[in-house]
């Protein structure tokens, strides 16, 4: 095979040629330096063994000579012989000190030795007088002494050594090797004055090189314990190697790895070039073929003839590019398409856009789109245009008949126009431009119908089958742009209405309230904010349930909407509870005059599933600027004034005053301190007895609640129970009161046991209507086992408003147990006489406002009280008075033939051991009463 620079003329033959000597290349560079590495690492491990085990040798051959040097200084104190004057004697200067203390001095080699220095080593030496002494006087100055004779002939012989002989020198060293002993107590060098430091660096363990002056050293140590065999410190044997005499093999590996390099990259290079050779020709067919389809040259062929992968290659190139001919337009259009999906935001935009691409990839003589409106059912938005002309597209509303389009109805079809045949309701529009037939193509997402694509076709026109392939595919594009136009819609109502009653949602209300603000602030104009809340709702929900409540609930925002400008925005926000945004007002006015209007509209009946409920509504007003600075604060103040209203009666309005925040927080700490009264208790039971006119005996009592506050005392009842109703605590504190008075009409009264009749315990509306109620009665009943007859329920009037009904259910369930149930403040609510008719009532209590005045003979007040007395006692009610405060008025209500007597005339609400200390008014004598009886009728 011939090699050529042709071969090479395509990068990507120039980058597989560099591949190619990469990878010969860096493997070498990669483990060449790793096993240099290792190597070195190896042999440095090997040389520093075997510098440790020369030290070692080196410090037991110093040991020997330290040894042999004390045996002859020894023979020199025994035998006084001058044989060291010897040439290779240990010993440079030997002196001997005599048991009396007298010195003898003997011939020195060199030097002399100083009296100061050996005296004082012959003292040590005495003391130790088996082992020798060796003293290093100064780095490389190093004193032997050893004791000779016993008694009083004991000498001393000391000899100054001859390091060179100890030591030993370059002679007896190995190859390439130094020694240097340094004492480890000072680190003072006996041999190598110009290698101190060396010490210094033999206490790192982690150290194995140090610098001896040009020449960097491999070194290693042993350390020789003279302890021992002599009285002297340890010394440290330092054995030194160059480093190029320890790594000379490692260097020789080195220079070798160039050539190594060098040969691989020969070899790849030539592998790389036949390789290259093979491939590169039909990569360039290849590519040329590919660039000439990118330009459009759909009809190009590339030829390969390799029976390999690139003639497969080649093969399916040419048939891709034949397909892509034919798509290509196709593909273009349809991209052309979705950018209009993707860029335009109304749907209606996207359709005509689409309508306007269809002449390019169809041959029909006219196109048409019926685009369905999911809450309409039965009409559509007809889009028709011809193809060849150029008309506009033209829009119209068309009807899909009276039952409108159905979706077994809308598959593809062919309608053909015949003279006698009724055009079909949704392609009349397309029709009217004369067309024979009408291909129908449905546009769907995920199963449902969005809209039908229309090819009308004259009558000397023939169908072609790609253009029904590629509407279809337009088709499908509407059918995504219909239904992710429809996702949005619905996503934004989830997101920024109520789904109840389909007014704005806290989002959007606060979202336009602050835009209001901003336009507000910029034009110094003011805005309203309107807190409504539904009174009496909560009775709705819990005596019909809470899909009455629900109704009620969408009628109030039908209500609140109707009567509200287009610039107004009226938001539930929660519960019975609506905000309302009055824009651009100024006045107090007409924030009131809106104001009453709603009340008016909201308190009117509503009817829901047939029923009638009556509520009410308060309203709370904040203004801006002049009550608030942020949406959030007028929210905050118009809260705070709704509950004012509804504080003042209800069904009414109220604007916010800065005073109203306190007693708001007042309201907030006063449930607070109510919430932690039931936890712990600090509940108790007054009594208040309820007298027989006739006889002054009591014939019942009425079981009040009463707070004892741990720092404020007794707290009024007209103070917490309206904050306990407010709250809704009532519930739980009136289930307190049956289960408390249950429990102590069965334990008794006073100190003898005794108790009334019955007891009477009032229950509140809320109360009454919640789901647990007869459950809770129950369970007291059950707890105290008293008999249900002793137990008289108190109910309202105004209960029986919300509904009479579920009221009268719960009335005669409780009557089924046995329990009695009385009706109190009567008169002062409607009064109306069908509820004692429909409602098993025992007791009725004529409230405490007509005992006034009374006792006055023929007064207003008597006659009314005694005709109600009448009336009761014709349906057969007991009749309680309330309000009885001096003997006049028990006195009236006695001859009035009332049965019970209650008031503080006769007694105040007491503990229940003080129930039977009551007044007990005295009874007329027979003929006083007869006359007063007599006056009474004249």
């Amino acid at each position: 095979m011939r090699l050529t620079l042709a071969a090479f003329r395509g990068m990507f033959a120039r980058r597989l040629f560099l591949r190619f000597m990469i990878a010969a290349g860096v493997p070498v560079l990669i483990l060449g330096p790793l096993a240099y590495f290792n190597i070195s690492q190896v042999m440095l491990d090997q040389a520093s063994g075997r510098l440790r085990q020369s030290s070692r040798n080196e410090g037991m051959a110093i040991l020997d000579r330290l040894s042999m040097a004390a045996d002859r200084l020894r023979y020199f104190g025994l035998w006084k012989d001058d044989t060291q004057r010897e040439s290779n004697s240990p010993f440079t200067a030997i002196a001997y000190i005599s048991g009396e203390g007298r010195a003898m001095r003997v011939d020195q080699v060199r030097g002399q030795l100083s009296d100061r220095n050996f005296r004082a080593l012959a003292r040590r030496a005495r003391r130790q007088t088996d082992k020798p002494v060796v003293d290093v006087v100064s780095p490389g100055v190093v004193d032997m002494a050893v004791t000779v004779g016993q008694g009083r002939h004991t000498g001393v012989a000391i000899g100054r050594l001859a390091l060179d002989n100890i030591l030993g020198g370059v002679g007896t060293w190995p190859t390439r090797t130094r020694f240097c002993v340094f004492t480890v107590e000072r680190g003072q060098s006996l041999n190598c004055p110009d290698a101190r430091h060396v010490f210094i660096v033999t206490s790192n363990p982690d150290r194995t090189r140090v610098r001896l002056g040009s020449e960097s050293m491999l070194f290693t140590h042993w350390d020789l314990f003279l302890q021992s065999s002599f009285q002297s410190p340890m010394w440290r044997i330092v054995a030194l190697q160059p480093m190029r005499y320890v790594g000379r093999s490692a260097h020789t590996f080195y220079w070798l790895m160039p050539l190594l390099l060098l040969l691989s990259l020969l070899f790849a290079g030539l592998v790389g070039l036949m390789q290259i050779r093979r491939v590169s020709g039909p990569l360039r067919k290849l590519h040329s073929g590919v660039q000439a389809i990118a330009r459009g040259e759909f009809d190009t062929r590339v030829d390969i003839d390799s029976r390999d992968e690139f003639e497969s290659l080649a093969n399916s190139i040419n048939g891709m590019a034949a397909r892509l001919g034919m798509q290509f337009h196709m593909l273009d259009t349809l991209a052309a398409v979705d950018r209009h999906i993707l860029a335009a935001s109304d749907v209606g935009d996207v359709l005509e856009r689409i309508l306007a691409q269809m002449p390019r990839i169809v041959t029909a003589q006219a196109v048409g789109l019926i685009a369905l409106d999911p809450d309409l059912p039965y009409v559509a938005d007809s889009y028709r245009c011809r193809t060849r002309t150029g008309a506009p597209i033209e829009i119209a509303r068309v009807a899909l008949g009276d039952a409108g389009l159905k979706q077994q109805e809308a598959t593809p079809s062919v309608w053909q126009a015949h003279a006698d045949a009724p055009v079909p309701a949704p392609l009349r529009h397309i029709a009217e431009l004369g067309v024979a037939r009408v291909d129908v193509l449905p546009a769907r997402d995920q199963g449902r119908l969005w809209a039908l694509l229309l090819l009308g076709y004259d009558e000397h026109s023939v169908p072609v089958e790609n253009d029904r392939r590629q509407a279809e595919a337009v088709a499908d594009r509407m059918a995504v742009a219909l239904a992710a136009s429809h996702r949005s819609e619905q996503l934004y109502r989830q997101a920024h209405f109520d789904a109840l009653t389909g007014l704005p949602n806290r989002q959007l209300f606060m979202d336009r309230a602050d835009t209001q603000q901003a336009h507000a602030r910029q034009d110094e104009r003011g805005f309203a904010v309107l807190f409504v809340d539904l009174d009496r709702f909560k009775n709705v929900n819990d005596a019909a349930g809470h899909s009455a409540g629900d109704g009620l609930l969408r009628l109030a925002g039908e209500r609140i909407h109707g009567i509200l400008r287009d610039i107004d925005t009226a938001a539930r926000w929660g519960g019975d509870e609506f905000v309302v945004l009055l824009s651009d007002v100024e006045r107090i006015e007409e924030v009131a005059r809106v104001c009453e209007h709603l009340i008016a509209v909201l308190s009117e009946p509503y009817t829901v599933a047939s029923i009638e409920y009556r509520v009410g509504a308060s309203i709370g007003i904040a203004m801006y600027p002049g009550d608030g600075d942020t949406v959030e604060q007028l929210l905050a103040n118009a809260d705070a004034a709704m509950y004012e209203a509804k504080a003042a009666g209800r069904g009414c309005h109220v604007f916010f005053e800065d005073r109203m925040n306190e007693t708001i927080r007042r309201r907030i700490q006063l449930e607070r301190e109510l919430r932690q009264a039931l936890a712990e208790d600090q509940f108790f039971l007054h009594y208040q007895p309820l007298i027989c006119p006739e006889t002054g005996d009591i014939g019942g009592a009425e079981a009040l609640l009463r707070w004892q506050h741990p720092e404020r005392g007794v707290v009024s009842p007209g103070e917490f129970v309206p904050a306990l109703e407010e709250s809704g605590l009532i519930v739980e504190a009136g289930e307190w009161v049956l289960r408390e008075a249950t429990r102590q009409m069965a334990a008794g009264f006073g100190a003898d046991g005794r108790a009334p009749a019955r007891v009477m315990v009032n229950v509140s509306p809320r109360q009454f209507w919640a789901p647990g109620f007869l459950v809770a009665v129950d369970s007291a009943l059950a707890e105290s086992g008293i008999d249900p007859a002793c137990l008289e329920i108190e109910i309202t009037e105004n209960l029986l408003l919300a509904d009479l009904d579920a009221a009268s259910r719960i009335a005669h369930a409780l009557r089924a147990r046995g329990i009695h149930l009385a009706m109190d403040d009567f008169g002062t609510g409607y009064s109306s006489l069908s509820y004692l008719r429909e409602l098993p009532v025992d007791t009725v209590k004529i409230d405490r406002v007509f005992a006034q005045g009374a006792e006055v003979a023929g007064s207003e007040a008597a006659t009314m009280v005694d005709a109600m007395i009448r009336m009761l006692h014709a349906l057969g009610r007991r009749v309680v008075v309330e309000g009885i405060e001096n003997a006049g008025q028990y006195s009236f209500v006695r001859e009035a033939g009332a049965d019970l007597a209650q008031g503080f005339y006769m007694s105040r609400p007491v503990l229940p051991a003080q129930l039977y200390d009551y007044h007990r008014p005295e009874l007329p004598r027979c003929r006083e009463r007869a006359a007063d009886t007599s006056r009474a009728r004249r």
